[in-house]
């Protein structure tokens, strides 16, 4: 059979044997139309129906004015109702909203309002039940300017909802009714100006923020305070050097863990992206270089109990990797080579559910408006998909190889208690490796493929139900 034949039987092969194949290389388009959209948000219910909100242009693909639309979708990305304009008005634009799924089912929305002079600008506020429908009228709220890198929303174990946006905070109620009104974080006697900041809850159930701000000596510095309390002292993470040298944060990129650690993914200019973990007292305890090239936008998401995964974009495609809690690589840098998509930096979200991802980007084409797509990898809790023939698998990206890009080293991560053989093939479908690991959970070393012809392979992950598969490249 000719070697072209034979790649393509390969190929062919790989993906009829795991329905996951390239999951997280496969976006799918899930805007309903050619409008402008920009800043999608995303959560999950119950019952595995996808919420998405983002300001869409309402004149075509110019997106001004815009205005921020509601979409449902089943756990497939196939549309159930919308897309749905929240509050119509005379306004010019809305800006990325803050988006949380409470513990009773209802989801709260926050997002900023631009208007023509001269309306001052607005914040609003709003609970909505999983049909998308208001249940109470939104608050909206004068405020000097416009949050427009989005907004954190958070729930302490009282059931109350604080918000933090760029330079300004405030706190609602379960019910919706606010009692913290929109103030500065910090108040104007510090002479500190707030530029970002993002939230988090600690175990004793009180709020406390990362904050990115211009400290007196017109240095920029990160620093964690306490919101929920009148005296806001700043705890200094991450100090400045000299005016001409900015950090940044993301703008949900903080994380409080049971034991009251601080989790923060951070920006410089001369170290790139990077992870930092600090004790309650503020001492640091570890840093991880996550991408020397890239900034420090886009989510902490906590996965699984124990890992903090993080998407971003880069120089290049967007990669994806995962922190343990203890500070250590649950697996490094992973890149999702997805022509014609990107990530939104600081803007863009996703979700994660009992196993299932849900990624949400953008898709450019020349002269067309950008359309929402979604990377999704299902888990095992989901539905059934009624429309194509994408199933739902208990162990799929349950294994992780890193590094990927790899010299020679390979290390994969998971259950090994389940893998029955591991083969390494070339882009020929040859197999170049059989190994057969050992039961237990600690990361399996595969034979070193420095020997190898560097390019690109597949590394085979056999259990008794499936085989997981998933492409590295070798380098030299």
């Amino acid at each position: 059979m000719p070697r072209f034949h034979s790649l393509l039987l390969f190929l062919f092969v790989l993906s009829a044997a795991h329905p996951a194949f390239c999951q997280w290389d496969r976006t799918v388009v899930i805007s309903p139309d050619s409008f402008y959209n920009a800043w999608p948000q995303i959560v999950v219910d119950d019952s595995f129906h996808l919420h998405v909100f983002c300001a869409r242009g309402l004149n075509g693909i110019s997106g001004f004015p815009s205005s921020l639309f509601h979409l449902k979708f089943d756990s497939w990305g196939n549309l159930l109702s919308g897309p749905t304009e929240l509050l119509p008005g005379n306004h010019y634009v809305d800006y990325s909203p803050g988006v949380l799924l409470d513990r009773n089912g209802v989801i709260h929305l926050l997002w900023s309002r631009s208007s023509d002079w001269p309306v001052p600008p607005q914040v609003i506020y709003a609970r909505l039940n999983t049909n998308g429908e208001f249940l109470t009228p939104p608050t909206v709220t004068n405020t000097t300017g416009c949050v427009q890198k989005g907004m954190n929303l958070v729930q302490n174990i009282n059931g109350d909802v604080w918000a933090v946006g760029e330079s300004q905070m405030a706190a609602f109620h379960e019910n919706g009714e606010m009692f913290v009104p929109f103030q500065p974080i910090f108040p104007p006697e510090s002479n500190s100006q707030a530029m970002s900041a993002c939230a988090s809850v600690s175990p004793d159930g009180h709020i406390y923020a990362a904050v990115r701000y211009f400290s007196p000596g017109d240095t920029q510095c990160i620093a964690v305070t306490r919101l929920d309390t009148s005296v806001r002292e700043a705890t200094i993470i991450l100090p400045g050097t000299s005016p001409t040298d900015p950090v940044d944060m993301g703008v949900a990129a903080f994380f409080i863990d049971t034991t009251g650690t601080w989790h923060s993914k951070l920006g410089r200019d001369y170290w790139g992206l990077f992870y930092q973990r600090n004790l309650p007292d503020g001492s640091m305890t570890d840093t991880l270089s996550i991408d020397p090239y890239g900034t420090a936008g886009t989510y902490f998401e906590l996965v699984g109990g124990d890992t903090l995964v993080t998407l971003s974009d880069h120089i290049g495609p967007p990669f994806r990797c995962g922190i343990k809690l203890d500070g250590t690589w649950a697996y490094r840098p992973i890149e999702m080579a997805v022509p014609d998509w990107f990530l939104l930096g600081e803007l863009y979200h996703f979700a994660w559910k009992e196993g299932s991802y849900w990624i949400l980007g953008l898709r450019f084409r020349p002269n067309d408006a950008h359309s929402i797509a979604m990377i999704h990898v299902p888990g095992p809790n989901e539905p059934p998909n009624a429309v194509d023939d994408r199933t739902p698998r208990s162990e799929i990206c349950t294994f992780i190889l890193s590094p990927n890009p790899t010299t020679g080293p390979l290390f994969i991560h998971g259950p090994l208690e389940h893998v029955q053989e591991v083969a390494v093939f070339n882009i020929l479908g040859q197999r170049v490796w059989l190994v057969e690991p050992q039961p237990g959970s600690a990361p399996f070393i595969l034979p070193n493929l420095s020997t190898l012809p560097a390019g690109p392979y597949f590394v085979n992950v056999r259990t008794a139900n499936e085989t997981f598969v998933q492409k590295i490249i070798l380098q030299r």
